[in-house]
């Protein structure tokens, strides 16, 4: 009641009605094209940017620290600088061969790829360039990680080994005991440890001398793979994802139990907020990609993906250093960027929330006067600094 009422007022507000009284159902109609915002809390995102490819089907997505760019792998093996502010991309030169399976950024102009050809390519931001292509697995790389400090990439692969190198293409370290492909990996800060996934374990590496610290199983008489690990910002946690229904926390002292979250289905990458008190989830079930709260275990929010296509997040999620921009591949050939709702305080106008209040309704196939759109971003906007 309290919703209809503000948003009478601010219709009436516009001159949109010449003083008269507006039905109710007609207010409520309008509200439907209001966008997600006021059903939302500041802990949550909105839709701020879809980038299609039209042909080519995106297989991996990145942000930048900066949040101004995201970075697209291709199944062709083409990568991509997408521009978020203006939507503009661009090539870079000297493509993979076959499908990008992974990409990772650095806060200091350095993009990482792995691919089915079995290579990982060094990029410079700057000049769209490739600087370096790491040869040396003998199947196609999985995953890609560059070390906190961006000066070592971590690849992993199909071979049932991983590979620390330097940014112009030396070999640093070999690990080939793992027991099985290798679907992701995480180091810790100091670069001392490595963790790794290995069917059904996780394994522990010391990075100094190659050799497995420990391998610690995931599943009991259970079924499933374990699809993901991460390490959260502050060092104090680990989280795997396993089998159809689990994800479990340990500590990374003894990497004892500390938590198991069940009933999350087909998760196939983690990511932690930079809080450590979410984790974001990319899913094969319904490709729906997800966020979890860690005190209480439960998914408090579902992104769906596009219409039909039940491609979608299962191929990638990504999430910026700061938290800020969220993207998920949502389509067979695009990927959607969301914004966090104190970001978008920030950075966009009431003009800008108006733009996309219209094309929401555009997307439903409806058309408003540009003034009532006009008031829909102003009372998003209004509602949202109250809060």
């Amino acid at each position: 009641m309290e919703q209809l009422d503000t948003f009478q007022t601010l219709l009436i507000a516009s001159s949109l009605d010449g003083g008269r009284d507006i039905p109710r159902g007609l207010i409520e109609n309008l509200l439907k094209y209001v966008t997600p915002l006021p059903n939302v809390h500041l802990d949550n995102f909105v839709l701020s940017k879809k980038i299609d490819f039209i042909v080519d089907e995106v297989t991996a997505v990145a942000l930048s620290p900066t949040n101004k760019y995201a970075f697209a792998g291709l199944l062709s093996g083409s990568m991509f600088l997408v521009n978020l502010e203006k939507g503009d991309r661009f090539l870079f030169a000297e493509a993979h061969r076959s499908m990008i399976n992974s990409v990772d950024v650095s806060d200091t102009g350095i993009v990482v790829s792995g691919s089915d050809d079995g290579t990982a390519k060094v990029w410079e931001v700057r000049t769209l360039k490739c600087t370096k292509t790491l040869k040396e697995h003998l199947a196609a790389v999985n995953i890609v990680k560059l070390s906190a400090k961006g000066d070592r990439v971590f690849t992993g692969s199909v071979d049932k080994t991983i590979i620390m190198w330097r940014l112009d293409g030396i070999l640093v370290r070999h690990f080939v005991e793992s027991d099985s492909r290798v679907l992701s990996l995480d180091v810790f800060n100091d670069n001392n440890r490595l963790l790794s996934t290995a069917y059904r374990s996780l394994i522990v590496w010391n990075v100094r001398t190659e050799r497995r610290i420990s391998v610690i199983p995931m599943a009991g008489d259970e079924m499933g793979t374990v699809n993901s690990v991460k390490i959260s910002p502050d060092q104090s946690v680990v989280a795997v994802a396993w089998g159809d229904f689990r994800i479990k926390l340990l500590s990374p002292v003894n990497f004892e139990v500390i938590r198991t979250i069940t009933g999350v289905q087909h998760v196939t990458k983690i990511l932690f907020d930079p809080s450590g008190s979410q984790l974001f989830l990319a899913k094969s079930a319904n490709s729906h990609a997800a966020v979890l709260d860690i005190e209480t275990g439960k998914v408090v929010r579902y992104f769906s993906p596009r219409e039909q296509d039940k491609w979608g997040a299962e191929k990638g999620i990504a999430l910026s250093q700061d938290g800020s921009k969220m993207a998920i591949i949502d389509s067979k050939y695009a990927f959607s960027v969301y914004s966090h709702v104190s970001a978008f305080l920030t950075n966009f106008n009431t003009l800008q929330v108006s733009q996309i209040a219209a094309r929401k309704t555009e997307d439903e196939g409806v058309v408003l006067p540009r003034a009532i759109v006009d008031v829909i971003g102003k009372y998003n906007v209004d509602l949202l600094k109250k809060n």
